[in-house]
């Protein structure tokens, strides 16, 4: 009896998914592309990806320490090792960082560009206890 062999074609959604103006399949240009990919570096926590411990950020761990909010030197320290380390091709021109305490919640600011280019783009994204929003993106 002859074995046969079942394919399985996986189709769907690629990781990352950002939900960009256009939505989640809006076409991607390569800034769309890096920020994913850096926003995925920064917001994925270190030992969490199987097969892949290193990759990540301790900014998890970071944001939830007593007096982080000033510190914002340590916080982008964190950001930048991890943005050498995976994503050296987005550099980061300007970073911010805001706290609400009430809300337990951080709001990270970026102006980041690809390395070689002029055009500057603006991320914000919050990161509460419970999730993490992307709330803007524009180029500049």
């Amino acid at each position: 009896m002859a074995h046969e062999s079942t394919k399985v074609d996986r189709r769907g959604l690629a990781l990352p998914a950002l939900r960009r103006s256009g939505g989640y399949f809006a076409s991607k240009n390569r800034y769309d592309t890096a920020i994913g990919d850096f926003l995925r570096t920064i917001l994925t926590p270190i030992g969490s990806v199987p097969g892949k411990r290193d990759f990540g950020c301790s900014l998890n761990r970071l944001l939830y320490e007593p007096g982080i909010a000033d510190k914002p030197a340590l916080v982008r320290h964190v950001v930048e090792e991890s943005r050498r380390k995976w994503t050296p091709h987005v550099l980061i021109d300007r970073f911010a960082l805001q706290w609400d305490e009430s809300k337990r919640t951080a709001r990270l600011r970026f102006r980041l560009k690809l390395q070689g280019e002029a055009q500057l783009v603006d991320q914000l994204v919050e990161v509460s206890v419970d999730s993490v929003k992307v709330l803007m993106a524009s180029g500049g």
